[in-house]
């Protein structure tokens, strides 16, 4: 069983919770015009992350692929880089980044970190064969976990994107409930 995998999976519940409360419901990030770039590193981090787990979930990758991985973890680490170069001004009108929610960063960008350097240690042999993805054959239930985080990445990622295309533009409102609350922290000028 690839342990990279098996934390991808484990990590996973983590970075939807924070997608979920407090980047989509508690802040409503997508509908302030300074969280519109931190919005988008949260759309790429959903679709690198679905990738990854998608990937992981069937293939061991080889040759050129290993290396296409391996850039995956590499976009994510610079992705998050840019995601906290940025969010002091971004959640400037909010207060900044409450304690509990940059915990929770901490914690997805160390895992992250690990499960690239797992991929990467336990795949080293793999980038000088031939370029292949082989199929792997790990249990279903974790397959199955995986294939569920890649298609929520995919489905967070375009929710988020929707949001703030529909919050930019101010054309196409999506009629949710929550989208007519004031978020929290949010200091009316």
């Amino acid at each position: 069983m690839s342990l990279p995998l098996v934390l991808l999976v484990a990590i996973a519940p983590v970075g939807a919770f924070d997608m979920l409360y407090f980047h989509l419901w508690k802040f409503r990030l997508f509908a302030s015009p300074a969280s519109r770039a931190e919005t988008l590193t949260h759309v790429l981090r959903s679709l690198v992350f679905a990738a990854l787990a998608w990937t992981l979930a069937h293939y061991r990758p080889q040759g050129a692929w290993f290396w296409a991985v391996a850039a995956l973890f590499a976009i994510d680490f610079l992705n998050s880089l840019i995601d906290v170069a940025i969010e002091p001004r971004s959640r400037a009108a909010r207060g900044g980044v409450p304690t509990a929610e940059a915990l929770i960063h901490n914690t997805g960008t160390t895992a992250l970190g690990a499960i690239a350097a797992l991929f990467v240690t336990d795949g080293w042999h793999a980038r000088l064969l031939p370029t292949a993805l082989r199929p792997v054959t790990h249990p279903d239930f974790l397959v199955l976990q995986a294939e569920l985080i890649a298609a929520s990445g995919i489905l967070l990622a375009t929710l988020e994107l929707a949001l703030l295309i529909s919050s930019w533009t101010g054309c196409c409102r999506l009629k949710l409930p929550w989208l007519h609350r004031q978020p929290e922290g949010h200091h009316a000028p």
